[in-house]
C-alpha cells in the first residue's frame, strides 16, 4: 500500500527504536515522534472510536468501558511502570 508507520509515544524515542530493532516489528522501518501527525489511520490501546456524537463517548466512559488490556494489567499504571527502574 505505501503507507509509513510513525509510532507516536510520550515514552523516549530511544527506547521505542530499540524495542523495534529487538523485535523487528516494523522491520525497522519506522519513524518515532510524540508530536501527533496528521495521518489517515492511528491504532491506539486506550482509544475511544469518535464518530461526531459526544452523546455516545459520555455513554461509553459513564458505563465505566475498560481497553481490552485491562485485565492483563491490575493494579499496573503507567506511572509505576515507567518509574519502577528509578525506584530499584
Amino acid at each position: 500500500m505505501g503507507l509509513e508507520v510513525v509510532i507516536l509515544s510520550s515514552r523516549d524515542k530511544n527506547e521505542i527504536e530499540e524495542w523495534n530493532k529487538r523485535w523487528n516489528v516494523w522491520n525497522n522501518q519506522v519513524w518515532v515522534t510524540n508530536h501527533k501527525i496528521p495521518a489517515l489511520y492511528y491504532v491506539d490501546d486506550n482509544g475511544i472510536r469518535f464518530n461526531g456524537n459526544y452523546e455516545e463517548i459520555i455513554d461509553f466512559i459513564d458505563r465505566g468501558e475498560k481497553p481490552w488490556w485491562h485485565h492483563l494489567a491490575e493494579g499496573v499504571t503507567s506511572w509505576n511502570v515507567h518509574h519502577k527502574e528509578e525506584e530499584q
